[in-house]
């Protein structure tokens, strides 16, 4: 924003977790504020955080495969964590829908530009990759420790 308040298009952020990351993560977090409390429907986390219901099914495919989360089948089911939420991390989340996290699409010694003998930025992608792995990979006490909050927990 400038000083009057208004947003500039040249500040908007150009690295930016995907619709996909940012749903499965309010997702988790729905799930985790029912944690111990028996399953969720999709449906009601859908209502609860405003998003997509069918996007959310999709969305689960690969977090169940991930073992984040459990689907409960008949009249009662519907979805729970896999864990405790103090056991599941960021990094875990967002590997299960996004796959590894890198700040550039360099794979280890293969180099984005095709020269990786000659890339003087491989280190610093590497670095920076590392950064968001270590911070994500972290307890995640904070994030889940507001799962507590004020918000109505779905169903």
């Amino acid at each position: 924003m400038d000083r009057e308040g208004r947003t500039r298009p040249d500040l908007e952020p150009k690295m930016k977790l995907s619709s996909r990351a940012i749903y499965g993560m309010r997702a988790m977090l729905a799930l985790a504020r029912r944690h111990g409390h028996g399953s969720t429907f999709l449906k009601d986390i859908a209502e609860v955080e405003g998003l997509p219901g069918t996007y959310l099914e999709q969305l689960m495919v690969p977090l169940r495969k991930g073992g984040l989360v459990q689907a409960v089948r008949g009249a009662k089911g519907g979805y729970t964590l896999a864990h405790a939420p103090a056991e599941i991390t960021v990094l875990a989340i967002l590997e299960a829908l996004e796959g590894p996290l890198a700040l550039a699409d360099c794979p280890a010694g293969s180099g984005c530009c095709g020269r990786p003998e000659a890339c003087a930025l491989q280190e610093l992608w590497d670095e920076g990759s590392r950064a968001l792995n270590d911070i994500y990979g972290a307890p995640p006490w904070p994030l889940w420790r507001s799962a507590s909050g004020s918000r109505k927990p779905a169903r």
